[in-house]
């Protein structure tokens, strides 16, 4: 009795460590990309918690059986490099049939280049019915050109898994997250046409009529000034030109302009 519950004990261990080594991208055997993206603190909070939480079950098990804590470790890290490639192929579809179409307009202060993100990373998030697809677009610069910290903006689609059609939209003007119905969003092929704001390079949707009058009517604050814009966003033309979809970005640095990552949140849920 007090062998098993010795033997017990010790599976437990082994399978806390694995999961935290999983998190900290130190789980001996992960490939050298995940592991680096897991270091880094790239990947979306949910899925580092699904992949810590497979090493965990994974260490467990084959400990119980082996007693052999470095096969144990080495198994769970054979299970979590699968798993994190079957979850990036069942999610990359999204991320690729909404990518959003960029209108490419002009910072009116500067007249220098176009407002193009330089760089994007998407966070995936699975709760109940919904995906969450975050595209995370990284600027040089904040408020002005002559600032050195990159910025990040957020623009979330929200997916009805069982009829994989989207049925909202969500970014964010400072800290208020603003949520639009996609049918009120003008679409290509598809997918949603945006440009970004002058100012803090806040996503901005092109929106239908009836999208303008509900989005005013709901959030007044956002004023004339974002309407003007989103005239402008939705009459121009939009241009395939999205960098490069990356699985990151790095939470650090997202969470380092916005002061606290917990306050200033990427998306809200929808109920079921």
């Amino acid at each position: 009795m007090g062998g098993g519950t010795r033997e017990g004990s010790r599976g437990r261990e082994v399978a806390w460590k694995a999961f935290t080594l999983t998190l900290k991208g130190e789980l001996p055997g992960l490939t050298p990309k995940l592991a680096r993206e897991l270091r880094e603190d790239s990947l979306s909070p949910g899925l580092k918690e699904v992949l810590a939480a497979t090493a965990r079950e994974v260490a467990r098990g084959e400990y119980l059986v082996s007693k052999d804590e470095e096969k144990a470790l080495r198994a769970a890290a054979e299970r979590v490099n699968t798993k994190f490639m079957e979850l990036i192929e069942r999610d990359g579809k999204w991320v690729e049939r909404f990518k959003p179409l960029v209108v490419p307009t002009v910072d009116q202060r500067y007249l220098v280049k176009p407002l193009i993100p330089e760089w994007v990373g998407t966070w995936i998030e699975r709760k109940g019915r919904y995906i969450y697809v975050t595209y995370w677009f990284r600027f040089p610069y904040d408020l002005t050109i002559w600032e050195k910290e990159p910025e990040f903006e957020p623009f979330t689609v929200v997916i009805d898994r069982y009829s994989g059609k989207a049925v909202e939209y969500q970014f964010r003007v400072h800290w208020k997250i603003i949520r639009v119905k996609a049918e009120y969003i003008k679409h290509v092929g598809g997918r949603p046409k945006i440009g970004f704001s002058f100012t803090g390079h806040t996503p901005i949707p092109a929106l239908t009529i009836k999208g303008q009058l509900e989005i005013m009517t709901k959030y007044p604050g956002l004023g004339a000034a974002w309407l003007e814009i989103n005239r402008i966003i939705t009459l121009l033309r939009p241009h395939n030109i999205t960098p490069e979809i990356h699985i990151g970005p790095s939470r650090k640095e997202v969470s380092k302009w916005k002061r606290n990552p917990l306050s200033s949140p990427w998306y809200e849920e929808l109920e079921e």
